[in-house]
């Protein structure tokens, strides 16, 4: 890996708690509610997330039990986001996701 491959790496590093919490608050638009990915990932397009980002943030949300996903047509739980495709599904804040965005929970991998 040379000098500028590094560089970007870490760029992208510390932009990883940044981007979880935009994805967040994305999310948390209608938060009693599930919202479309696609429609949460321009949320977070616009406020500069790209999609590859997203998707990086979405698995650790996922992973870290921060937010639900579940297929639009069916309506059944999605226990591993890398199963099925992300234009699929739908998503909302857990309980713990909830806490995050009012502060009661802390993560250094949020920036809230």
């Amino acid at each position: 890996m040379n000098d500028k491959e590094k560089l970007l790496q870490q760029l992208r590093a510390n932009a990883f708690p940044h981007n979880n919490g935009l994805v967040m608050r994305a999310v948390n638009i209608i938060r009693h509610g599930y919202n479309r990915m696609v429609d949460v990932q321009q949320a977070a397009e616009i406020w500069g997330v790209d999609e590859d980002d997203f998707l990086d943030s979405v698995n650790f949300l996922a992973l870290a039990k921060y937010v639900e996903l579940r297929t639009i047509a069916e309506r059944m739980a999605v226990p591993d986001f890398a199963d099925v495709d992300w234009k699929l599904l739908e998503v909302r804040l857990t309980d713990r996701g909830i806490r995050v965005m009012q502060g009661n929970i802390k993560d250094e991998m949020i920036e809230v």
